[in-house]
């Protein structure tokens, strides 16, 4: 297990956060609020 932090949102932000929360921990930062 490894955290893995993504920065930055879109299209590969949340392809990469759910391929990697798999099997990881996984948490996403981003400047713009949503």
């Amino acid at each position: 297990m490894s955290k893995i932090a993504i920065i930055g949102a879109g299209k590969w932000g949340s392809a990469l956060y759910s391929a990697l929360s798999i099997n990881n921990t996984c948490f996403m930062t981003s400047r713009t609020q949503r």
